[in-house]
């Protein structure tokens, strides 16, 4: 099981800079001093129950889930990510300090068509992975274009051929790609790939072109939503519509939903709904 992408200290700093606190008001709403606050927001301290309590009823994060990851709660390993309809391959992309991305290969089990989703790097083993299920390349799917999560595109480019490449309007000018290969979707967009409906999901927030693809029993998410935490909002503004968006649009869907996220491990609607703090 991979460990949650964030500690306490990182989801307490995405809550406290989401509201557009400084740390020395956080401090003091919480009852502790600077240099503790700092402590605990650099991971290098784990709060006592009695501080996670009033760090959380200040950032209004749910504490008994703040509790839980605190005492090591990690979502329950989903055995089989595939359906009737669709088949997904977890390719990890490995960057410097332990830092791992998750692509995803999204197979449609009637055709065989796949998408690549979020290609960070490492387009070798990607290309072994599709060729190794009998998958045919046929798109790129982007849930938003940071390097780690678009690193791999000229390279795929270079060795697929024209292939399609599809993102939130707003990020495609950041994708490497031409105007000849760009698809730019909006909110609720439908995407075809073989006999499946991937539909697009405008989740603003990490970037103002994040976007999650919902398709059968599965979300592709990006770093909308981890297990347990969400993704660092790049503007203040954007804090309270992140949170919307993820609580309208993916932790409605049926609690079996699997979230395959940009980082961590893969979870579920259910397992977020009862865990994430954030919520």
């Amino acid at each position: 099981m991979l460990q949650l992408e964030d500690e306490i200290g990182d989801i307490v700093s995405k809550a406290r800079r989401g509201l557009g606190l400084s740390l020395k008001e956080a401090a003091a709403e919480a009852g502790l001093s600077e240099e503790e606050y700092a402590l605990i927001e650099s991971c290098t301290t784990i709060p006592n129950e009695a501080a996670l309590e009033a760090i959380a009823n200040s950032l209004s994060l749910d504490f008994k889930k703040l509790k839980d990851i605190s005492n090591g709660w990690t979502p329950k390993q989903v055995k089989q990510v595939a359906s009737q309809n669709a088949a997904v391959e977890l390719i990890p992309t490995a960057f410097g300090n332990n830092y791992i991305e998750n692509c995803f290969l999204l197979i449609c089990a009637t055709t065989g068509s796949a998408a690549v989703i979020d290609p960070g790097g490492n387009a070798d083993r990607i290309l072994l992975t599709a060729q190794k299920s009998n998958a045919n390349i046929q798109t790129i799917i982007v849930t938003h274009a940071h390097s780690d999560h678009i690193g791999a595109i000229v390279d795929l480019l270079q060795r697929l051929g024209k292939i399609a490449i599809i993102a939130y309007e707003k990020e495609i000018p950041f994708t490497h790609s031409t105007n000849l290969l760009a698809k730019p979707v909006r909110d609720g967009a439908e995407i075809k790939l073989g006999r499946l409906n991937i539909k697009a999901l405008h989740t603003p927030g990490h970037t103002e072109g994040s976007a999650c693809y919902a398709v059968d029993k599965f979300c592709f998410v990006g770093d909308t939503l981890f297990a347990g935490s969400i993704g660092r909002p790049m503007v203040q503004s954007g804090y309270a519509g992140m949170l919307r968006s993820i609580r309208e649009k993916i932790l409605s869907m049926p609690d079996g939903t699997i979230i395959l996220p940009g980082h961590g491990p893969i979870t579920t609607v259910g397992e977020e709904k009862q865990h994430n703090p954030f919520f």
